[in-house]
């Protein structure tokens, strides 16, 4: 199968998803600002507010990355493609220590594939589309979509 150019930022990007515990944007801003205050107790009020603007400044990527994830998902549901949602979900978002390697990658398809009674191709396919979408909604350019 023909490998996109963008496919490992994309499983990357999944994999620390994952990891984070698949939080919203809200949840993730409230998180980094707790952090933020756990860090400058007794502080003046001002600065703390500082911090914690400084603090998301720096997390924007990641708060990119997780709106385009769920816009993704957002869309495959309004699509009525549920079943790509769950492929995702059984293959990319398994929060793990370690980036998986296509080797696991592989494993958790095929697994994917049984439990859905689809082929691997189907799956990969799937993903793929998935991906694109993902793509497309984080703003990155890419050559051609088939987004059907």
């Amino acid at each position: 199968m023909k490998k996109d150019n963008y496919r490992d930022m994309v499983v990357l990007a999944f994999f620390r998803y994952a990891n984070r515990g698949m939080p919203t944007h809200e949840q993730y801003e409230a998180f980094l600002r707790d952090k933020v205050k756990k860090e400058h107790i007794g502080e003046d009020p001002k600065f703390i507010s500082v911090c914690e603007e400084k603090e998301i400044e720096r997390h924007r990527p990641v708060f990119e990355d997780i709106d385009a994830i769920t816009r993704m998902f957002a869309a495959l549901e309004a699509k009525g493609q549920s079943f790509i949602s769950e492929a995702v979900r059984a293959v990319y978002l398994v929060p793990g220590e370690k980036i998986p390697s296509n080797r696991d990658l592989y494993f958790r398809v095929v697994a994917h594939a049984v439990n859905a009674y689809a082929d691997i191709s189907t799956v990969y396919r799937w993903l793929k589309k998935a991906r694109d979408l993902y793509v497309l909604f984080r703003g990155f350019e890419i050559d051609r979509l088939e987004l059907d």
